[in-house]
Protein backbone atom coordinates (compact mmCIF):
# COMPACT_ATOMS: atom_id res chain seq x y z
CA UNK A 1 0.00 0.00 0.00
CA UNK A 2 2.65 2.48 0.61
CA UNK A 3 4.31 2.00 -2.51
CA UNK A 4 0.80 2.06 -4.75
CA UNK A 5 0.33 5.56 -2.73
CA UNK A 6 3.39 6.76 -3.93
CA UNK A 7 3.47 6.23 -7.51
CA UNK A 8 -0.52 7.34 -7.37
CA UNK A 9 1.22 10.75 -6.32
CA UNK A 10 3.28 11.05 -9.78
CA UNK A 11 0.17 11.98 -11.82
CA UNK A 12 -1.35 14.54 -9.92
CA UNK A 13 2.40 15.93 -9.69
CA UNK A 14 2.71 15.79 -13.12
CA UNK A 15 -1.00 17.43 -14.12
CA UNK A 16 0.25 20.33 -12.27
CA UNK A 17 3.51 20.51 -14.14
CA UNK A 18 0.92 20.25 -17.31
CA UNK A 19 -1.19 22.57 -16.15
CA UNK A 20 2.03 25.35 -15.07
CA UNK A 21 3.22 24.84 -18.93
CA UNK A 22 0.34 25.60 -20.46
CA UNK A 23 0.38 28.89 -18.98
CA UNK A 24 3.54 29.83 -20.12
CA UNK A 25 3.71 32.19 -22.84
CA UNK A 26 6.77 32.26 -25.49
CA UNK A 27 9.47 34.68 -25.35
CA UNK A 28 12.18 35.80 -27.91
CA UNK A 29 14.97 33.92 -28.17
CA UNK A 30 18.21 35.90 -27.82
CA UNK A 31 20.43 36.13 -30.44
CA UNK A 32 23.64 33.90 -31.32
CA UNK A 33 26.75 35.11 -29.08
CA UNK A 34 29.94 35.90 -30.54
CA UNK A 35 31.85 32.82 -31.69
CA UNK A 36 29.34 30.44 -32.69
CA UNK A 37 28.87 28.56 -35.50
CA UNK A 38 27.93 30.68 -38.76
CA UNK A 39 23.98 30.71 -39.22
CA UNK A 40 23.09 27.82 -40.93
CA UNK A 41 26.30 25.88 -41.01
CA UNK A 42 25.41 22.51 -38.57
CA UNK A 43 28.25 22.84 -35.71
CA UNK A 44 28.66 18.80 -36.55
CA UNK A 45 31.97 18.26 -34.04
CA UNK A 46 30.44 20.58 -31.46
CA UNK A 47 27.32 18.42 -31.07
CA UNK A 48 29.17 15.31 -31.00
CA UNK A 49 31.08 16.16 -28.53
CA UNK A 50 28.48 17.41 -26.88
CA UNK A 51 26.48 14.48 -26.59
CA UNK A 52 29.93 12.37 -25.89
CA UNK A 53 30.29 14.73 -22.26
CA UNK A 54 26.37 14.20 -21.40
CA UNK A 55 26.81 9.97 -22.26
CA UNK A 56 29.99 10.21 -19.83
CA UNK A 57 28.24 11.68 -17.05
CA UNK A 58 25.28 9.94 -17.51
CA UNK A 59 26.94 6.63 -17.65
CA UNK A 60 28.82 7.79 -14.40
CA UNK A 61 26.23 8.70 -11.76
CA UNK A 62 24.01 5.80 -14.33
CA UNK A 63 25.26 2.84 -12.08
CA UNK A 64 25.04 4.32 -8.88
CA UNK A 65 21.25 6.01 -9.09
CA UNK A 66 20.34 2.70 -10.30
CA UNK A 67 21.72 0.69 -8.18
CA UNK A 68 21.92 2.84 -4.81
CA UNK A 69 19.17 1.56 -2.96
CA UNK A 70 20.04 -2.04 -3.71
CA UNK A 71 23.70 -1.57 -2.37
CA UNK A 72 22.14 -0.24 0.65
CA UNK A 73 19.64 -2.95 1.27
CA UNK A 74 21.71 -5.71 0.01
CA UNK A 75 25.70 -4.65 1.07
CA UNK A 76 24.80 -2.71 3.98
CA UNK A 77 21.64 -4.01 5.47
CA UNK A 78 19.47 -0.55 5.94
CA UNK A 79 15.74 -0.51 6.69
CA UNK A 80 13.93 0.71 3.92
CA UNK A 81 13.16 3.81 6.39
CA UNK A 82 16.39 4.82 6.46
CA UNK A 83 17.05 4.00 2.61
CA UNK A 84 14.49 6.40 2.05
CA UNK A 85 15.87 9.18 4.68
CA UNK A 86 19.02 9.38 2.80
CA UNK A 87 17.47 9.59 -0.54
CA UNK A 88 15.09 11.83 -0.16
CA UNK A 89 17.80 14.48 1.59
CA UNK A 90 20.22 13.44 -1.60
CA UNK A 91 16.70 14.93 -3.58
CA UNK A 92 16.80 17.91 -1.86
CA UNK A 93 20.22 18.89 -2.40
CA UNK A 94 20.22 19.86 -6.16
CA UNK A 95 17.56 22.56 -5.13
CA UNK A 96 20.85 24.27 -3.35
CA UNK A 97 23.43 23.56 -6.15
CA UNK A 98 21.03 24.98 -8.81
CA UNK A 99 20.22 27.99 -7.17
CA UNK A 100 24.06 28.61 -6.34
CA UNK A 101 24.63 27.71 -9.74
CA UNK A 102 24.59 30.94 -11.46
CA UNK A 103 26.98 32.08 -8.77
CA UNK A 104 29.35 29.52 -9.47
CA UNK A 105 29.45 30.17 -13.03
CA UNK A 106 29.61 33.54 -12.74
CA UNK A 107 32.92 33.17 -10.65
CA UNK A 108 34.52 29.98 -12.35
CA UNK A 109 32.92 30.43 -15.94
CA UNK A 110 30.90 27.47 -17.30
CA UNK A 111 33.45 25.49 -19.23
CA UNK A 112 34.81 25.23 -15.45
CA UNK A 113 32.36 24.73 -13.14
CA UNK A 114 31.43 21.83 -16.07
CA UNK A 115 34.73 20.43 -15.28
CA UNK A 116 34.94 21.14 -11.31
CA UNK A 117 31.68 19.66 -10.97
CA UNK A 118 32.64 16.62 -12.76
CA UNK A 119 35.02 16.22 -10.66
CA UNK A 120 32.98 16.68 -7.82
CA UNK A 121 30.82 13.38 -9.14
CA UNK A 122 34.08 11.01 -9.08
CA UNK A 123 34.53 12.03 -5.90
CA UNK A 124 31.24 11.12 -4.57
CA UNK A 125 31.24 7.83 -6.37
CA UNK A 126 34.97 6.92 -5.42
CA UNK A 127 33.63 7.58 -1.82
CA UNK A 128 30.94 5.36 -2.18
CA UNK A 129 32.66 2.53 -3.82
CA UNK A 130 36.04 2.88 -1.16
CA UNK A 131 34.49 2.94 2.00
CA UNK A 132 31.06 0.33 2.79
CA UNK A 133 29.54 2.23 5.45
CA UNK A 134 25.85 3.64 5.15
CA UNK A 135 27.99 7.12 6.43
CA UNK A 136 30.01 7.13 3.87
CA UNK A 137 27.71 5.73 1.04
CA UNK A 138 24.86 8.77 2.21
CA UNK A 139 27.99 11.05 1.85
CA UNK A 140 29.26 9.99 -1.53
CA UNK A 141 25.51 10.13 -2.90
CA UNK A 142 24.89 13.28 -2.00
CA UNK A 143 28.08 14.52 -3.38
CA UNK A 144 27.01 12.97 -6.75
CA UNK A 145 23.76 14.89 -6.48
CA UNK A 146 24.94 18.07 -5.63
CA UNK A 147 27.63 17.88 -8.31
CA UNK A 148 25.79 15.99 -11.34
CA UNK A 149 23.01 19.16 -10.58
CA UNK A 150 25.20 21.91 -10.61
CA UNK A 151 27.36 20.41 -14.11
CA UNK A 152 23.80 19.85 -15.65
CA UNK A 153 22.92 23.53 -15.09
CA UNK A 154 26.51 24.66 -17.03
CA UNK A 155 25.92 21.98 -19.47
CA UNK A 156 22.79 23.18 -20.34
CA UNK A 157 23.71 26.77 -20.54
CA UNK A 158 27.05 26.10 -22.62
CA UNK A 159 25.49 24.21 -24.87
CA UNK A 160 22.65 26.69 -25.76
CA UNK A 161 25.31 29.35 -25.59
CA UNK A 162 27.77 27.62 -28.35
CA UNK A 163 25.04 27.11 -31.36
CA UNK A 164 23.17 29.66 -33.25
CA UNK A 165 19.53 29.76 -32.40
CA UNK A 166 18.80 27.21 -34.73
CA UNK A 167 20.84 24.66 -33.63
CA UNK A 168 19.61 25.13 -29.98
CA UNK A 169 16.94 22.18 -29.96
CA UNK A 170 19.55 19.91 -31.52
CA UNK A 171 22.14 20.72 -29.07
CA UNK A 172 19.44 20.20 -26.14
CA UNK A 173 18.19 17.13 -28.28
CA UNK A 174 21.61 15.37 -28.47
CA UNK A 175 22.46 16.39 -24.55
CA UNK A 176 19.23 14.21 -23.97
CA UNK A 177 20.35 11.13 -26.30
CA UNK A 178 23.67 10.86 -24.76
CA UNK A 179 22.14 10.90 -21.15
CA UNK A 180 19.70 8.41 -22.41
CA UNK A 181 21.88 5.95 -24.16
CA UNK A 182 23.89 6.65 -20.54
CA UNK A 183 21.56 5.62 -18.52
CA UNK A 184 20.45 2.60 -20.72
CA UNK A 185 23.96 1.33 -20.48
CA UNK A 186 24.48 1.39 -17.19
CA UNK A 187 21.31 -0.06 -16.17
CA UNK A 188 21.89 -3.03 -18.63
CA UNK A 189 25.75 -3.55 -17.87
CA UNK A 190 25.51 -2.34 -14.31
CA UNK A 191 23.65 -5.62 -13.10
CA UNK A 192 25.94 -7.90 -15.22
CA UNK A 193 28.50 -6.11 -13.75
CA UNK A 194 27.56 -6.70 -9.91
CA UNK A 195 26.64 -10.20 -10.37
CA UNK A 196 30.10 -11.44 -11.31
CA UNK A 197 32.50 -8.80 -9.48
CA UNK A 198 30.27 -7.03 -6.59
CA UNK A 199 29.25 -2.98 -6.55
CA UNK A 200 32.71 -1.77 -6.42
CA UNK A 201 33.91 -2.14 -9.66
CA UNK A 202 30.63 -0.65 -11.05
CA UNK A 203 31.23 2.30 -9.12
CA UNK A 204 34.54 2.72 -9.82
CA UNK A 205 33.91 2.30 -12.81
CA UNK A 206 31.73 5.57 -13.16
CA UNK A 207 34.22 7.61 -10.96
CA UNK A 208 36.49 6.99 -14.27
CA UNK A 209 33.71 7.74 -16.59
CA UNK A 210 33.40 11.42 -14.87
CA UNK A 211 37.16 11.57 -14.92
CA UNK A 212 36.82 11.15 -18.66
CA UNK A 213 34.42 13.75 -18.67
CA UNK A 214 36.42 16.29 -17.04
CA UNK A 215 39.30 15.27 -19.11
CA UNK A 216 36.69 15.62 -22.78
CA UNK A 217 35.93 18.98 -21.05
CA UNK A 218 39.40 20.32 -20.63
CA UNK A 219 40.81 18.35 -24.35
CA UNK A 220 37.68 20.17 -26.30
CA UNK A 221 36.73 23.38 -24.80
CA UNK A 222 39.64 24.20 -22.19
CA UNK A 223 40.20 27.40 -24.01
CA UNK A 224 36.93 28.78 -24.50
CA UNK A 225 36.73 32.18 -23.53
CA UNK A 226 35.13 33.74 -20.03
CA UNK A 227 31.60 34.66 -20.19
CA UNK A 228 32.23 37.90 -18.86
CA UNK A 229 34.60 40.48 -17.94
CA UNK A 230 33.93 39.51 -13.80
CA UNK A 231 35.50 35.70 -15.22
CA UNK A 232 37.83 36.47 -17.09
CA UNK A 233 41.17 34.46 -16.73
CA UNK A 234 39.53 31.54 -14.72
CA UNK A 235 39.77 29.61 -18.38
CA UNK A 236 42.16 27.00 -18.85
CA UNK A 237 45.29 28.37 -20.47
Amino acid sequence: VPYQISLWLAPVFYLGGFLAIVGMRPVQPSAHEPGAAPKGRAPVAFLAAYALLYFLLASAEGGLRAFFNVYLDDRLALQVGQIGGIMGVSQLLPVVTALAAPLVMARLGTIRTIWVMSVGAAAGLALVALIPHWGAAAAGFMLLSATISAGSTARNVFGQESVPVEWRTTSSAMGTIGTSLGWALMAVAGGMVIAQMGYRPLFMAGAGLAVSAAALTVAVWGRAPAPNPAAAGTGFP
